[in-house]
């Protein structure tokens, strides 16, 4: 499968990445290829389980060690993949910035946000990076009373302060890209509205190249550059024109099960195993399914506006 350039400065080459789990083997990413843009907000979505957030702890190097790894992931000319810790040490908050899912559980519950903090500073071994660049990193996501902040523990601060610390803490170095990982999972009503603010924050101050990971429609139509939608581990549309016109019969379906789009999901089914299916992943489901659709996997076909779709009806 050849590359599909979206942009430049970071790209994936055909990764691939598996579990084993006693005698089974389960693919996660089957086979990725995509470049991301320099100073773009990249998002990528589907639902649970299709590999999106896989391909994050791949890019950061936090996959068990039970995974089975191939590919490659470059960022400029070095494959972070398989580059030495020497070079990685030096690569993540210099280059890279992550903001994890999950806020109240990123942190260690018996240590304070100013120990956090002070991790980050000694990690990152950069010149004038002090507690006063935390308080102004603080400040940029309207977190004004430092002190109170920096002596709490994790579990004294609300999960809408505990995102915006994350935040903070992910823009203290000045990376040149940012990831955020499921940036709304977990965080209630209130919480969840802010985060929206809080990536425009982070692209209007400071990091204009991010690559964002969500099964959140909304904020992937309202803050992205390009969407990238992933059905079991792999990448089935590329679209810069939001989700105002899906292309994939998958990101389709997805969009019409929306609640505002009376929850409408698709019923058709076929007795077939993903692991089994050597055509269309997303075949099995398909209302447009074609024959040759169970036996071969489109590649990305190129369509108007720089946009993609892995699917017959457009080749």
């Amino acid at each position: 499968m050849g590359l599909i350039k979206v942009g430049e400065d970071f790209r994936i080459e055909n990764l691939k990445v598996a579990f084993s789990l006693k005698n089974d083997k389960i693919t996660a990413i089957d086979g990725v290829d995509i470049i991301f843009p320099h100073d773009k907000v990249t998002t990528i979505i589907g639902e649970s389980g299709c590999g999106k957030s896989v391909l994050a702890q791949t890019i950061f190097h936090l996959l068990p060690d039970y995974a089975i790894t191939s590919g490659k992931v470059f960022y400029g000319n070095i494959d972070i993949l398989n580059a030495a810790n020497c070079y990685l040490q030096k690569f993540w908050g210099k280059e890279w910035g992550l903001i994890p899912q999950l806020p109240g559980e990123s942190f260690s519950p018996v240590r304070k946000i100013k120990k956090h903090f002070n991790d980050i500073i000694k990690f990152s071994g950069q010149i004038g990076l002090t507690m006063s660049s935390v308080k102004d990193s603080l400040t940029l996501f309207d977190l004004h009373d430092h002190e109170r902040i920096l002596n709490a523990y994790p579990h004294e601060l609300s999960g809408g302060m505990l995102q915006r610390v994350l935040c903070a803490m992910a823009v203290l170095t000045s990376p040149k890209w940012i990831l955020a990982d499921e940036p709304t999972k977990g965080l209630d009503e209130d919480s969840y509205s802010s985060v929206f603010d809080n990536l425009t924050k982070i692209k209007k101050s400071r990091v204009k190249s991010m690559v964002v990971i969500t099964h959140d429609l909304n904020l992937a139509s309202n803050f992205s550059d390009i969407i990238i939608v992933m059905f079991a581990g792999q990448i089935i549309e590329i679209n810069t024109n939001s989700l105002s016109t899906p292309l994939h019969p998958y990101t389709k379906a997805l969009i019409q099960a929306l609640p505002a789009n009376g929850f409408n999901i698709t019923n058709r089914t076929e007795t077939i195993k993903l692991e089994q299916n050597h055509g269309c992943k997303f075949a099995p489901k398909c209302p447009n399914c074609m024959p040759k659709c169970l036996v071969e996997n489109s590649l990305l076909i190129c369509q108007e506006n720089a946009n993609s779709v892995r699917c017959f009806l457009y080749a």
